[in-house]
């Protein structure tokens, strides 16, 4: 592991979780990016310059002119979920074509579970990112050209 700072064209290895005043432990995931590219701009203004094993935490607002669509908010019924235990608060994953799509049960009564279906940032006012740095180093040339051309994070090569 280096010593090297987050900087412009560096690759970064880092761990954020994302809640929100709704959904306190929305996504937790591991990212590999070519900095600053794709990242929100608070994120990445608040990750410039810290070194792996830094930590932090970061609010935005940028969903906050997402509304929720009342469209995307179903009714079906519970026989038809393949879980035993669904409940309000229960995310449940669907994959359709390549996309997978997560809906929340707001409500369960009379034997129907009422999904919703909307992103769960929309109409947020905040979205919060606990961060990790886990490792910083210099992006390669071929790098470089993945993430202009794919828009996308690389996985991260296992060092084990």
């Amino acid at each position: 592991m280096t010593d090297m700072a987050i900087d412009t064209g560096s690759i970064v290895h880092f761990r954020r979780k994302v809640s929100t005043p709704s959904f306190p432990n929305l996504a937790y995931w591991d990212e590999v990016v070519l900095f600053p590219r794709d990242l929100p701009a608070r994120l990445s203004a608040e990750m410039y310059g810290k070194k792996a094993s830094d930590t932090f935490t970061v609010t935005t607002d940028q969903f906050k002119n997402h509304q929720r669509n009342p469209l995307n908010i179903v009714s079906i019924p519970l026989e038809s979920i393949p879980y035993a235990d669904v409940k309000r608060g229960t995310v449940l994953k669907s994959v359709v074509g390549a996309k997978e799509i997560f809906a929340t049960v707001t409500e369960v009564e009379n034997g129907e579970a009422v999904l919703d279906i909307n992103p769960p940032q929309a109409g947020e006012d905040c979205e919060t990112y606990e961060v990790e740095i886990i490792e910083v180093r210099p992006s390669t040339a071929d790098e470089r050209a993945y993430f202009v051309t794919h828009r996308e994070a690389l996985p991260w090569p296992d060092t084990d």
